[in-house]
């Protein structure tokens, strides 16, 4: 997610420059904000699924309700931060 946050901070930022190197540098930084976004969502989605496996039987993973609340905070203020970049 950094890299992607990185990546968007690039663009937004050369998108006050008016020049066509800034324009051909935003498509590169479009594409590659695309494919990190699009990876980190396939990525949370896989986190979602193992927090919920988790949730299903904490006694196995050894893990409490707590533990399992703050991980499940943890992926979805991620997903938040995605859609606030992709929006």
């Amino acid at each position: 997610m950094r890299s992607a946050q990185a990546s968007f901070a690039r663009f937004e930022a050369l998108r006050r420059e008016a020049t066509s190197r800034a324009a051909a540098e935003r498509q590169v930084l479009q594409r590659e904000l695309e494919t990190q976004l699009s990876s980190a969502e396939w990525q949370l989605e896989e986190l979602r699924k193992t927090v919920d496996a988790v949730e299903a039987n904490p006694a196995r993973f050894g893990v409490d309700a707590d533990e399992i609340a703050s991980r499940r905070r943890w992926v979805n203020a991620q997903v938040v931060e995605v859609a606030q970049v992709r929006d």
